[in-house]
This record gives structure tokens, sequence and C-alpha cells, in this order.
């Protein structure tokens, strides 16, 4: 060690003895004893004019609420199908694919009012049909006493006619 450095690190060490001294004391003095003060404060009482009851509206002011679909953008009102009111030509509709998950199932089908295909699920209505069944190959949509079943195979492109002898694809 250089004499240099020697007044440098007997400072460093009285600091340290210095903090390990006061770290003993705080550590062993014992605390003052503290006497909280007493606030009295006085209690609410609520008054009796300042309460209002509260009387709900008949279920018959939310009718209209009821009748519009919050989800859709339009908000019209839902038009209920009449049990007889369906008409028993089948509907224009395509079945795109079947996803089938334990007891859980969907039917993916497209509308011509729709673009892209979209899922139902068992008593969902299409085109005033009611789907009734879902199975792996098919649908089965109802309307009163018609049937209509639309399979997935149906779907399927032809098949291509055998190429010629003599062509190259």
């Amino acid at each position: 060690m250089t004499l240099s450095r020697q007044p440098v690190l007997i400072g460093f060490a009285a600091a340290d003895l210095l903090l390990a001294g006061l770290l003993v004391y705080q550590l062993t003095a014992s605390l003052p004893e503290l006497d909280p003060p007493v606030m009295h404060l006085k209690p609410k009482v609520p008054r009796a004019e300042a309460v209002v009851p509260v009387t709900t509206p008949a279920l018959e002011a939310f009718a209209e609420i009821d009748a519009r679909p919050m989800f859709a953008p339009d908000r019209k009102a839902a038009v209920m199908a009449q049990p007889g009111a369906a008409s028993l030509a089948p509907p224009d509709v395509t079945l795109v694919g079947v996803i089938v998950s334990g007891s859980d199932s969907l039917a993916m089908l497209r509308t011509p009012s729709s673009p892209l295909a979209t899922a139902y699920r068992i008593g969902a209505t299409v085109s005033g049909w009611q789907l009734s069944e879902i199975a792996p190959d098919r649908v089965v949509l109802t309307a009163g006493p018609a049937r209509n079943e639309i399979r997935l195979d149906a779907n399927k492109a032809p098949p291509r006619p055998p190429a010629a002898p003599g062509s190259s694809q």
C-alpha cells in the first residue's frame, strides 16, 4: 500500500465504523410511545326527505329495445317467421363446411345475402328455415312439415373429363 492511499482508506474505515454504530443504535433503541390524538366525529344521519323511492318501468316500456337486435348494424326489428309462413321451396343456401367437436357442432352456410359463410348452430334460422340437424356430411333444414337436406358433397366440382391422349397439360 502506498502512503497516498492510506489516509483515504482510514477515512472510509472511520465512516464505516460510524455508520455501523448508528445502525446498532437504531436497532437497539426503544421506540417512543405515541399517543394518537382522539377526534370526535359527528355521525351523519341521512335526511328522510333526500331519499327518493325508485320505481322501475313496466316491461312493456322495453319492448322496442327487446325487438331490435343489439349488434346488428341496421338495428331493425327482427322478423319472426310464422310456423306456416315459410315457403316450401328449398332455401338458396350452400353448405360450405361442418365443424363437429364432441357434443357441439357448427354448420358453415353461405346465403345469397352474405358473400362469406356464417356459422350456425342447431336451432338457428337460415332464410326462414330452421337448422334442425348437423351431421359431418350434411345438414337438415326444416320449415313446418317441409324438410330439406343439404349435402356437403353437393358442393364439389364436377370431375374433369379425361384428357385426350395426344394433348399435354
